[in-house]
């Protein structure tokens, strides 16, 4: 399992290819059990499969081979090794591993000219109906070589850029895009996700008997993380609750999750970094810290130094890193005796043991001179109990010890569409309290956008815009899918006029953080309004552009002259009155 984790010090093999160990852990996805029975009974003519390094298009491919000599028919490998094919009642199909590499003498450009070849013109009816050819390929290469070539391939380049927009199979050519799988998501055949999979065979009972026999099996940490998710009652909430976290960086997003980094994650959480021998030394030398660090709950989101990239977005997700005044101050005091824990049944209890002698060693006097060391030992120790209370506390406010205040309503809209008349005025309230008017009963769902910042000005201008050119809807780009795992990735805020013009905001789980957040009176940071707020920027820049029929003024946020001017050009100054609150 080492091996699975990228940055491993002894070998990160695992992260490439299908070796014994990663068929043992492999799962079955929309691929194996949608995709590849499409493709062995003749109903797609040409399968492309995008997505990032890892996420398993070879894997699938060579797995596809594997089923189909598993029914006795013959693959032949290419001279080149980089694809195969073989003949199924008369029906041909053809494999090309890697679509972005040479093969020999024979440069890509040339690779995909002579694969691609009986796809060419602009009538797809030409195309063979009795042969299917099937090739992994990085997006950007698919996309610059369909451009290169768009006169040759014009009705395939149409095809495949409407195809990598929403998932849909057209003119029986699949366009299987893995940059668009969640491995988060459930489908109605399958009600467990990937995760959720993937953990259960990382920690199934025979792929870790051998523990049963170590003389450490009483005080291991790995011992303990895995028999954690093992146990069968307490087991599926510690993964709920992991999942939860995993969900939240996901929606950040700013990293598309693929197998590789999710088996590498994994692995470091269940069985850190070193090796059995290893680990013997570490408790032989007394190591008290490395060992603590092993425990899943520390692990989850690996360390200050790791360069793993999932572990490093999970790790801005740190529960320790949170507050919460009571529950802080009573682990502080008490230690463990402060929460009421689950209860695991195959696990040993000493993780406890060393929880309780950290706890019982931490300095409590009040020299000033020591008050920085103090203060950094205390919130150590705080914060490793804060994760573990988020994993293994009874009742369910668990959810409440996350950094993200908004995490749960984010989540809500997404998946229940009755809703999302609420998530646009949340949105443009939160707009109009970013740009200073603090009250959005004056508006009735219009967004005011300031016109420009005048030096030492007395007066504040605003463009209005009515609520009905605004609208929102929950963005998932695979939603046409049906060979991938998908769900909503954000919402998204759209506007649209009568003269045409278009603009569309994305709510991301950071930028509707930051919304929610501007409703209960939170004034952004000039980096948070860098960060966060460049995506609101372009979108009221486009906004700027747009005509408008009427000006807000105030000297102080709080109180309104309206300007209309109405179809024959006329001017008319009223003051709002806030409407009456039900």
């Amino acid at each position: 399992m080492l091996t699975l984790y990228s940055q491993s010090r002894h070998s990160n093999a695992g992260t490439r290819g299908l070796d014994d160990y990663a068929k043992l852990i492999y799962v079955e996805t929309a691929l194996d059990t949608e995709l590849a029975p499409a493709i062995l009974a003749g109903q797609l003519r040409l399968v492309l499969i995008t997505g990032n390094a890892g996420d398993g298009k070879t894997a699938f491919l060579q797995q596809l081979e594997a089923q189909v000599e598993a029914q006795g028919t013959s693959v032949h490998l290419n001279p080149q090794g980089n694809g195969s094919w073989f003949e199924i009642n008369g029906h041909k199909y053809l494999t090309n591993y890697d679509g972005s590499q040479d093969e020999g003498n024979k440069d890509n450009d040339a690779v995909l000219e002579e694969f691609f070849s009986v796809y060419q013109g602009s009538d797809s009816n030409a195309w063979p109906h009795h042969e299917t050819r099937l090739i992994a390929i990085n997006e950007g290469r698919l996309v610059d070589f369909l451009t290169q070539h768009s006169e040759r391939f014009s009705a395939l380049k149409a095809v495949v850029e409407q195809s990598l927009k929403d998932g849909s199979v057209q003119n029986d050519v699949a366009v299987v895009n893995l940059n668009m799988r969640d491995v988060l998501a459930s489908t109605q055949s399958q009600p467990e996700s990937i995760f959720e999979r993937i953990i259960g065979k990382m920690t199934s009972a025979k792929v870790w008997q051998g523990c049963d026999y170590c003389a450490l099996k009483d005080k291991c940490y790995v011992k303990h993380n895995i028999a954690t998710f093992q146990d069968e009652q307490t087991g599926p909430k510690v993964i709920e609750r992991l999942k939860y976290i995993y969900k939240l960086t996901s929606l950040r997003n700013q990293l598309h999750i693929t197998m590789r980094d999710l088996r590498s994650a994994l692995s470091y959480t269940l069985v850190g970094e070193y090796s059995c021998n290893e680990i013997k030394e570490i408790y032989a030398n007394g190591e008290a810290d490395k060992i603590l660090h092993g425990y899943y709950f520390n692990a989850w989101c690996g360390n200050d130094i790791t360069q793993d990239r999932l572990l490093k977005l999970l790790r801005e997700t740190d529960i320790a890193q949170g507050a919460d005044v009571r529950l802080d101050r009573g682990l502080d005091f008490l230690g463990l005796d402060a929460v009421d824990w689950l209860q695991f049944d195959q696990r040993s209890e000493h993780e406890t043991q060393l929880l309780a002698n950290v706890h019982q060693s931490l300095p409590n006097d009040t020299a000033l001179s020591e008050s920085k060391e103090r203060y950094l030992s205390h919130r150590n120790v705080v914060g490793m109990l804060r994760r573990k209370v988020y994993f293994e506390r009874r009742g369910e406010n668990w959810q409440t010890l996350l950094p993200y205040r908004s995490a749960k309503l984010l989540v809500r809209y997404l998946e229940d569409s009755t809703l999302l008349n609420e998530a646009k005025s949340l949105a443009i309230n939160a707009i109009n309290r970013g740009e200073g008017l603090h009250n959005p009963m004056y508006f009735n769902g219009q967004l005011a956008m300031q016109v420009r910042k005048v030096h030492l000005g007395t007066i504040r201008s605003y463009r209005l815009f009515p609520s009905d050119v605004f609208s929102i809807e929950v963005k998932d780009s695979a939603m046409n899918s049906s060979f991938v795992e998908h769900s909503p990735q954000s919402l998204l805020l759209k506007y649209q006029d009568a003269t045409g013009l278009t603009a569309e905001l994305e709510l991301d789980l950071d930028l509707f953080e930051m919304l929610h957040r501007l409703n209960q009176g939170y004034v952004p940071s000039a980096q948070a309004e860098q960060s966060f707020y460049l995506s609101l920027t372009v979108f009221k820049n486009v906004l700027a552009s747009a005509p408008y029929q009427e000006v807000l003024l105030t000297t102080n946020g709080q109180q309104y002259e309206k300007i209309t001017r109405d179809e024959g050009g006329v001017l008319q100054l009223e003051r709002l009155v806030a409407e009456v609150q039900p």
